[in-house]
């Protein structure tokens, strides 16, 4: 049962009063952990423009208090019933349990409700004194209810009507206070008396306005706070332990430790504001909202820990696009050693090896125990060996010691887009740092604030041959970057931020301009930098008419120690899409597969033409650049983007309309409808003809 006291409640209801003033888990599968596959609703109508209300919406709502409509709608804007009014105060008072057990009278049989639950709702709210008997012949359990109406349920329900009785003569300084009706005076004087309500900046109170679902969130919320109840306090406790892979939090209060399971979406509020699993710190004072099945569907920050700067060192042991994290292995005081996934294998003889990003190694030495690692990630310390590889499958490591990657071992840090990074001195990005660096990490908490890796010295080794993206050309030597490795998804450029027709990213490469979607999530720290982009073009018509759209798969800044560079002289042999060229016809951005000798000078470079590549694309799509096109409306948009989505067997075509387009059995563009058949006529690209088809 909940307790309260009068002045809280007092002041809670007086700023629920005020609020219109604001603009202001499933088992588990395999290796699923708990909450993977469960999700929580994401109401789809509650953006940022109702950032004020929308830990509001999300706490009533796993409270159970609020519910929404089907869709993943909440209607934010509607406007609140008498009846659900009613229910929600009996929601968020904890009496919900009581409603079937409550007894239906006559005068409420006589109340037209669309549901048959509804009666047993009023008939408890009788009972609790939220609505008189004598009020049920005119109450309309469908009109919106008006705020003062709001006001006197909820008072009604936190029993304080008694001091508000005492003052229903007064006189009230508002400039409406004669639309207040005389029976409601007393309630909002008990307000203003307590200095704990004021009207607008207008001087008006507004009683006879009608309250939305988003401000009554708010209220309950905020009525919700003030209730003290047993089963509550226990979900109030300091963070011990987050565990975001296994989805589980610990906290400590003076009911004990206890573990509860998350799911992967449960909404999380750090000062109020829409946050993520990875925001919580260990020492943060959090509230839990608990569903049916004891998943913490809400989590609320309401007392966040002491920053603690710290300074970890260690190899780069993980980089997690996904995650947008790197893990060191921090164990002891190793500056050099090799990451990798242990293989046996049986060529030329059976042995260890090493994976690595950075190639294969045999290893020797100390190897008893390695057994018990094979396909799993390892780090291993040892010193390149100088002897010959009788295996021919990679330089050999002597290895002294092997550690697994266990939790003990290492410790995980998560980047943003404040976090510094530099690599041997170079400014570098996210996708730049490398499994095997050695990293020394400044971080707030699991932020890191900065990121200083060093590339491991590696032995010498001769390049006889390399292919990857064309870096820089000049009369005498070529240079490549090595880690794309498809001539079709490979793009070197400037990046620019554009807002001509509608902000966003363009590549400035030597074959044009390219618009940038997708993994582009960090990408305004490189502005004005020259960087390698990895993905694909797609047949989706840019909206910004800036040139094709290259859907990203992940991006690095271009750095000198990345090259792989070539001497090129007379006798090499040069040929760009099998056709024989000069070196100064290859391009920044081609993709070149370089055979050299000894010396270092290229012996052989094959190159791939990307402005030919392009050119190919172009003519793979050509029916959705020039010609016709039929299929079904997807969907249609004909306010600032005007395109068209049309589907057929071939696939999803995204359109622009040409501003002359022409019209064949249509009025006008705004009748186009989801799921017409229509045959459109295309020239470079738009739209210049629709016609319905039959």
């Amino acid at each position: 049962m909940k307790t309260y006291s009068k002045v809280t409640a007092l002041l809670l209801v007086t700023i629920m009063l005020m609020t219109f003033a604001a603009p202001v888990a499933n088992a588990k599968q395999g290796n699923i952990p708990p909450g993977q596959l469960k999700k929580i609703t994401r109401f789809n109508d509650v953006d940022n423009t109702l950032e004020w209300a929308r830990l509001a919406i999300d706490r009533m709502h796993a409270r159970g208090v609020i519910k929404g409509y089907p869709g993943d709608v909440f209607k934010p804007k509607s406007n609140v019933t008498h009846l659900e009014a009613i229910i929600m105060s009996l929601r968020v008072m904890g009496w919900e349990e009581e409603v079937k057990n409550t007894k239906i009278n006559d005068d409420i049989k006589k109340i037209k409700l669309s549901w048959n639950d509804a009666y047993y709702y009023v008939a408890l709210a009788v009972k609790k004194g939220l609505v008189k008997p004598e009020e049920l012949k005119n109450f309309n359990p469908n009109a919106p209810a008006k705020r003062y109406e709001i006001a006197r349920y909820i008072v009604r329900a936190l029993d304080l009507e008694d001091e508000a009785e005492e003052h229903m003569g007064e006189k009230l300084a508002f400039k409406d206070a004669a639309a207040i009706p005389k029976d409601v005076t007393g309630y909002v004087y008990v307000m203003l008396d307590l200095e704990l309500m004021k009207g607008d900046d207008n001087n008006k109170f507004k009683p006879n306005e009608p309250i939305t679902r988003a401000e009554m969130a708010v209220m309950l919320n905020r009525l919700d706070g003030s209730l003290e109840s047993e089963d509550k306090s226990e979900l109030v406790g300091t963070i011990k332990k987050i565990d975001i892979d296994n989805l589980a939090i610990t906290l400590q209060n003076s009911f004990g430790t206890k573990t509860y399971n998350m799911l992967k979406n449960t909404p999380v509020y750090v000062d109020g504001k829409y946050k993520s699993l990875k925001d919580l710190k260990v020492e943060d004072k959090v509230e839990l909202v608990l569903d049916a099945d004891k998943y913490a569907v809400f989590i609320q920050v309401i007392e966040k820990a002491e920053s603690v700067t710290t300074t970890t060192e260690g190899l780069i042991v993980d980089v997690d696009a996904t995650k947008k994290s790197v893990t060191l292995f921090s164990y002891g005081k190793h500056k050099e050693g090799f990451v990798g996934t242990l293989k046996l294998s049986n060529i030329e003889g059976k042995h260890y090896e090493l994976e690595t990003k950075r190639g294969r190694y045999v290893l020797v030495g100390d190897i008893d125990d390695l057994e018990d690692y094979v396909d799993e990630k390892i780090v291993v310390f040892g010193e390149i060996s100088d002897d010959e590889s009788i295996y021919m499958r990679g330089l050999l490591i002597d290895v002294e010691d092997v550690y697994p990657l266990k939790s003990k071992y290492i410790t995980t840090f998560y980047i943003d887009g404040k976090t510094n990074i530099t690599i041997d001195g170079e400014k570098a990005g996210f996708f730049n740092l490398t499994e095997g660096d050695y990293a020394k990490v400044k971080a707030e908490d699991k932020m890191a604030l900065e990121i200083k890796a060093a590339t491991p010295e590696e032995p010498k080794k001769i390049v006889v041959s390399a292919d990857g993206l064309v870096a820089g050309v000049n009369q005498k030597s070529i240079s490549l970057v090595t880690y794309i490795q498809d001539l079709d998804e490979g793009f070197i450029g400037i990046l620019r931020e554009n807002d001509i027709e509608g902000n966003h990213y363009e590549l400035e490469t030597n074959q044009g301009t390219f618009v940038l979607k997708g993994n582009v999530k960090g990408l305004k720290d490189y502005i004005g930098e020259k960087i390698v982009v990895k993905g694909e073009l797609t047949d989706e018509i840019s909206i910004f008419m800036r040139g094709y759209i290259i859907d990203v798969e992940a991006f690095y800044l271009l750095r000198n120690r990345d090259f792989v560079v070539f001497d090129v002289d007379d006798s090499t042999k040069i040929t760009i899409d099998g056709e024989k060229a000069k070196l100064s016809e290859i391009e920044i951005g081609d993709y070149a597969e370089i055979h050299a000798d000894a010396d270092n000078i290229a012996a052989e470079i094959k190159a791939y033409s990307h402005a030919n590549r392009i050119k190919e694309w172009e003519k793979e799509i050509k029916n959705t650049r020039d010609g016709k096109l039929t299929g079904k409306v997807v969907s249609v948009e004909v306010g600032s983007k005007c395109q068209l989505v049309l589907q057929n067997d071939d696939g999803k075509f995204t359109l622009l309309f040409d501003k002359d387009v022409k019209l064949k059995g249509l009025k006008s563009l705004s009748h186009i409808k989801k799921g017409m058949q229509l045959e459109l006529a295309i020239k470079d690209g738009k739209i210049i003809e629709i016609a319905a088809v039959d």
